[in-house]
């Protein structure tokens, strides 16, 4: 990005944490009506490389500021103004930056890890830059995409985020929050979107070209124009539209039907039921990946140690059933009835249980004592 990453015909005020520190009193007096307060005005700042965790610059101006390398975790940015900020390789992890204006920013590499950046505006923006007289100001000459780019938002919230055309190739965004976040032609190529929350989110034209989105919640996003190809959704939650886009244009590992099943599910069951019966001895372990059993009844038999993983169980009924160290990881188990089961030690790892019942369940550790199990109290 231009304006963060050269810095050819600009100048910036370099502070020290001292200087920084005063302007944060001063700010805070400012937020808090005090007298003798002024509002932090830290345009085309250099705070590069400081160490200020926790430090509360909420409506602070810092349009083109540099920040990278600060180690600024837990920061708190709420409202502020990082329009064209440089933030590369800056930790800001478990920062708030709600309804923060980034757009233009540049965050590649950045640390973001667990940060709340709900309703924040990561949309385009113009390149700062001075005039021939070392006067610091803003010309809207071009406007360039926020960026990213390998940067680590995991477990972060970008609830509505805007984050139109961006730049957000091989990021982490595993486990990420992004409902009704605004991604129109976005660039995701290899991003991981692991058991991210996308639901509602516009994703027209956007590319997710060899995106990870394995567990991914994807219902009642918007796919116009979007790029699937090599995208990984396995055991993703999909509806009807996200799958037509998604085999479309040739995303990967998406749901198959029992028809896809060696032997019929309930026989399948019956031999897994006598393996356990019998130890091992006689049977076969039920193991499954990636297969839709939408509505299927396991009420009261016995699942302990079968793997089902990234599979479509929505509404499955499995009343009583024994399930202790079922791997159940990345399925959708939406609206199941799991009451009174066996889950003791099972493996619900990025697994989809929005309308589940669990009442009266055992979801208890158990401690392993020969080829038997018992809980840990």
């Amino acid at each position: 990005m231009g304006s963060a990453s050269s810095g050819e015909g600009r100048n910036w005020r370099k502070l020290t944490a001292e200087e920084l520190r005063a302007i944060v009193e001063r700010h805070q007096r400012f937020v808090r009506g005090i007298p003798g307060g002024t509002r932090a005005k830290l345009s085309f700042c250099d705070l590069s490389g400081l160490a200020v965790p926790g430090l509360d610059l909420s409506g602070a101006d810092m349009t083109g500021a540099r920040l990278n390398w600060i180690s600024g975790a837990g920061m708190k940015l709420r409202g502020a103004t990082l329009y064209g900020a440089d933030l590369r390789s800056a930790n800001l992890d478990r920062a708030d930056l709600s309804r923060v204006d980034l757009r233009g920013s540049c965050l590649r590499g950045a640390s973001l890890e667990g940060a709340i950046l709900i309703d924040a505006d990561l949309r385009e923006g113009a390149l700062a830059t001075s005039d021939k007289s070392g006067e610091l100001t803003a010309v809207a000459h071009e406007a360039t995409p926020s960026d990213l780019a390998a940067a680590s938002l995991r477990h972060a919230d970008l609830s509505r985020a805007r984050v139109a055309h961006g730049v957000v190739a091989r990021a982490d965004l595993s486990d990420t929050i992004l409902r009704g976040a605004k991604l129109v032609g976005s660039d995701f190529r290899n991003a991981d979107l692991s058991g991210a929350d996308l639901e509602g989110a516009d994703l027209s034209e956007a590319n997710l070209s060899g995106a990870v989105l394995q567990g991914a919640i994807l219902k009642d996003a918007l796919w116009k124009g979007a790029n699937l190809e090599g995208a990984d959704l396995l055991g993703a939650v999909l509806d009807a539209h996200a799958q037509r886009a998604a085999r479309a244009t040739g995303a990967q590992n998406l749901p198959r039907g029992p028809e896809s099943l060696e032997l019929p599910f309930e026989e399948m069951v019956e031999q897994h039921e006598s393996w356990v019966a019998s130890k091992g001895g006689s049977g076969k372990r039920l193991s499954l990946q990636g297969i839709e059993l939408a509505q299927i009844d396991l009420s009261g038999r016995n699942l302990s140690g079968a793997a089902l993983r990234c599979c479509g169980l929505k509404k499955l009924r499995a009343i009583g059933a024994t399930m202790t160290l079922i791997d159940l990881s990345l399925s959708d188990l939406s609206d199941a009835d799991l009451s009174q089961c066996d889950l003791r030690a099972a493996n619900l790892e990025r697994a989809h249980l929005v309308g589940a019942d669990l009442s009266r369940a055992s979801l208890e550790e158990v401690e392993m004592v020969g080829a038997e199990t018992k809980s840990r109290s």
